[in-house]
């Protein structure tokens, strides 16, 4: 369900040129950050917050237990979300 690898979010929309200069010599993919408040919290502040993690690979298990168990009209919303973004 997740990838492995490092992916890089930009949610400042004044990031530095160099920045961007950087991401295009190297060829990386940037996603946008979603600028959707009904999605963006709900995994991060009321699930995993104030929980620590030992390993990324407990990090990831988590994240995928919670998108597991997500009904469909989660993602349902989310399609729709990112249509109007």
């Amino acid at each position: 369900m997740l990838i492995d690898g490092v992916i890089l979010l930009h949610d400042n929309t004044h990031t530095a040129d160099k920045t961007q200069e950087l991401l295009r010599k190297f060829e990386w993919r940037v996603w946008i950050h979603p600028i959707q408040p009904t999605l963006t919290p709900n995994l991060g502040s009321k699930h995993l917050s104030r929980i620590r993690f030992s390993s990324n690979r407990n990090v990831k298990t988590a994240i995928e237990n919670w998108l597991s168990g997500q009904g469909r009209d989660f993602y349902r919303a989310g399609r729709k979300s990112n249509r109007e973004v």
